[in-house]
């Protein structure tokens, strides 16, 4: 599949590499549509996440589950009212959870914010203000820590319209386990690619990430659709990431 944007993949020495290297970015790239369903095309069985915790515990998805899950998850959000341009802060640990969620938010064309477990309510009121945050989608650990803190922050954060948890059901938070469940008609496993004045456009804002802000506070950066491409960079050759 690289080869669909990398015009010489292999080089004989550093000066080939500065001389000729060089990506092929579409006027329209998302990685959840040209990357994840691609391969869930080409290949449906190949193992796309293998996710382990510290207990034991072990899931494996395969391209073709991703696939589907992500566009059961983006029929979802989508009846929730979010959609191209709308900023969605995940808080979702190390959960498969979270892979499932960002791809569908890519096929949406939705902004993503991927946050910390140890934001405190200030941290999200100071994000939800600067980021303008439509939706919060949060992991619920034992003590329910970061739905809590949510709460608190909520009366400052006039932006946030829609609560999401996983995996188990609170009052005032919309579910999403069940919800995206293969027994769950209603938000079915195919999502067409948006066109027209919804298509996304590779220049189009994908992902906000907050500095540490080791010197005042988080700044925003904000990448596009295609800055994934250009993390073939890291991937190939830095990396040294192989197939399977």
């Amino acid at each position: 599949m690289i080869e669909k944007y990398l015009p010489q993949a292999e080089f004989t020495s550093y000066e080939d590499f500065l001389e000729n290297f060089k990506i092929n970015v579409p006027d329209e790239f998302n990685f959840g549509f040209d990357i994840v369903d691609e391969w869930a095309n080409r290949e449906p069985d190949k193992l796309a996440l293998l996710w382990c915790d510290d207990n034991g515990g072990e899931r494996r998805f395969t391209f073709d589950d991703l696939s589907k899950l992500s566009n059961r998850a983006a029929n979802y959000f989508k009846s929730l009212g979010i959609g191209k341009g709308d900023v969605v802060m995940c808080v979702l640990r190390q959960r498969y959870e979270y892979w499932i969620t960002a791809i569908a938010l890519c096929k949406l064309g939705a902004v993503i914010i991927p946050a910390t477990m140890q934001l405190t309510s200030k941290d999200i009121i100071y994000r939800a203000n600067a980021a303008k945050i439509k939706a919060m989608v949060c992991y619920s650990d034992n003590d329910g820590f970061i739905a809590s803190q949510v709460e608190e922050a909520l009366p400052e954060c006039p932006t946030i319209e829609i609560r999401i948890l996983l995996p188990e059901n609170r009052k005032g938070w919309l579910p999403f386990v069940d919800v995206i469940a293969e027994s769950n008609p209603e938000y079915p496993d195919e999502f067409p690619r948006p066109g027209g004045a919804s298509s996304i456009k590779s220049t189009d804002p994908m992902l906000i990430y907050f500095t540490s802000g080791t010197t005042g506070m988080p700044k925003m950066v904000l990448h596009d659709f295609s800055h994934q491409l250009g993390h073939i960079v890291t991937a190939k050759y830095w990396q040294q990431v192989r197939e399977d």
